[in-house]
């Protein structure tokens, strides 16, 4: 019988993912080592925070850390996985978010190591006995004097070259300030500001949304209604185990569409939605199959949306563009913002870059997809939005009041990101409640999320993480051989695709994977870093030091 314990807990720590089966006393001993509460200190200066994990584990349930962020009023957040094999330490934070990696010294009182989120930074920690007290964040009295944290997250970016513009605008009350940043193109002079043009991407699916909301509100749609209701005859709308698709299905990325149909031409540069037609709509969902039955999964679908804004034009009469104009934008007084681009627009517009600083043309959008991501607008525009959105008075003010708001999330207010091929990325957002607002745009495919999270912080008097930026390095060709061979992703597959296989191959002296257009390049920290979508590129390794897979693309691949 005691053997039968000792066999199934030694399987329960393989099911775990511990990498090699050990007497249980060894896996105890482990655990004493790394168990315990962990401070370190990212960054210098005024920018400096403290991060804190608090690491525990048995035989049953594995090693666990918890977050605690001391100087910014974060207490036991969970951390999403934890392996501890010899004297590695991986660490990762939300879904999505950090990742810690260190090395326990021979004493085990410290680690060091780098914390890892768009780049790296070194984070070497020792273990303590007391967690540490917080301190309080004193918040800037006025908007204006958030300037100098803003440059210190918004000027270092430039400087590295990541992007070359970028604007902010903020709302509190009473208060507005724009602020902004660089030049609207690499070699240029023209300062960005609030009336320079920028493609917004995916905020654009927000405002598609806000339509749906309106048109609820004047009872000309129900959230109910089935999508092949509003589209042509002939045309047929795919359907799974009986469930037809409802409005509030494409607006919710429930309705089982893949992200985006699989006859785009793709054109160096180009964002391939924006040359999509109606016809090719209607002919792809006629032979479209669902990957889930309506309702039950969500994936995020820029045909969905695209769907949803051409159902409304339909309905109301008018192109996308044109129902924007009567029933939000021209109300609101956002003259600045549409689909297609007049001559003064495209002068006072910013030059979008991809990851490896090229320039890319501004797509001009087909109606087509425009609800999915075809909308430009400025600062100026956004923030008038944004006060329209607060005003309980406006001429929008009934699309939040709606029964349907709470159906579609938006009582409290909006947000969203946007992201193009054609090199810009942006975030809104606007709370009602707080009577708080923000727009942040940058000439670049560099990932909003990092700067956004940390303006966001900061206007609601949470203090910012340090600015993270990538440290690129050079390593002899023999180093980069042993990153060689096939990866296999593994997990769920999305939109119906086949697993992503990828080959890591060395050429000229670079590391490369599929082509030797996507370069992972190698940083200080010991991991990679991919330029086009700015994502961390981490290996792994297995216990004799060989590499086992890496994590990129908010995937794991293994290594074949």
């Amino acid at each position: 019988m005691k053997d039968n314990k000792k066999i199934l807990r030694l399987l329960m720590m393989v099911f775990l993912g511990i990498t090699a089966i050990l007497p249980l006393s060894s896996w105890a001993d482990m655990v004493e080592k790394i168990s315990g509460i962990w401070l370190g200190t990212l960054g210098e200066g005024d920018d400096y925070i403290r991060i804190v994990f608090k690491i525990s584990g048995n035989s049953v349930s594995g090693i666990r850390a918890n977050f605690i962020g001391p100087d910014q009023g974060w207490d036991n957040g969970p951390c999403s996985n934890v392996t501890f094999s010899g004297k590695e330490l991986e660490v990762k934070g939300p879904e999505n978010g950090f990742v810690y990696q260190g090395q326990l010294s021979e004493n085990g009182s410290e680690i060091k190591g780098n914390w890892i989120f768009r780049g790296s930074l070194p984070l070497d920690m020792k273990k303590i006995e007391v967690v540490p007290s917080g301190k309080a964040f004193v918040t800037p009295p006025h908007l204006r004097d958030y300037k100098p944290w803003i440059d210190r997250q918004i000027l270092p970016v430039i400087q590295s070259g990541a992007f070359s513009g970028a604007v902010v605008g903020i709302i509190h009350k009473d208060e507005t300030c724009v602020f902004g940043y660089g030049n609207n193109s690499f070699g240029g002079e023209k300062k960005p500001n609030g009336n320079t043009e920028f493609p917004m991407g995916s905020i654009s699916k927000m405002f598609t949304g806000l339509l749906l909301a309106d048109m609820v509100n004047k009872k000309q749609m129900s959230l109910d209604d089935r999508v092949q209701k509003y589209l042509p005859a002939g045309v047929r709308v795919p359907s799974k185990e009986g469930r037809q698709i409802t409005l509030l299905e494409l607006n919710n990325h429930t309705s089982g569409l893949p992200s985006d149909p699989d006859d785009m031409v793709i054109i160096q540069s180009v964002d391939p939605q924006s040359l999509y037609t109606i016809p090719q709509l209607y002919r792809y969902l006629s032979r479209c199959k669902l990957l889930s039955t309506p309702g039950e999964m969500e994936n995020y679908s820029t045909l969905g949306m695209g769907l949803l804004g051409e159902v409304i034009a339909l309905k109301v009469g008018l192109t996308y563009e044109e129902c924007h104009r009567k029933e939000i934008l021209g109300p609101v007084g956002m003259k600045d913002t549409g689909v297609n681009w007049d001559s003064d627009e495209l002068t006072r517009a910013a030059q979008g870059y991809d990851g490896y600083g090229r320039s890319n043309p501004q797509d001009q959008w087909q109606q087509t997809f425009a609800g999915g991501g075809g909308l430009h607008s400025t600062v100026n525009d956004m923030l008038k939005f944004a006060r329209a959105v607060m005003d309980p008075d406006s001429s929008i003010a009934g699309i939040f009041s709606d029964p349907a708001g709470d159906s579609l999330g938006i009582k409290q207010g909006v947000k969203h990101g946007g992201q193009t091929i054609g090199g810009f990325t942006s975030f809104f957002t606007v709370n009602r409640v707080d009577q708080t607002a923000m727009v942040v745009w940058f000439n670049s495919g560099f990932p909003e999320a990092p700067i956004y999270n940390n303006l966001f912080m900061l206007m609601h008097g949470v203090k910012p993480y340090p600015v993270i930026l990538p440290h690129f390095v050079r390593l002899p060709e023999e180093d980069l051989k042993q990153f060689e061979g096939l990866y296999l992703a593994e997990g769920p597959i999305p939109n119906g695709k086949s697993p992503d296989v990828l080959k890591l191959f060395v050429k000229n002296g670079h590391l490369f994977a599929g082509s030797d257009s996507l370069e992972f390049y190698p940083e200080a920290g010991g991991n990679f870093f991919e330029k086009l979508q700015h994502t961390d590129v981490i290996f792994h390794h297995g216990n004799q030091g060989k590499i086992t897979g890496f994590s990129a693309f908010w995937k794991n691949f293994k290594k074949q």
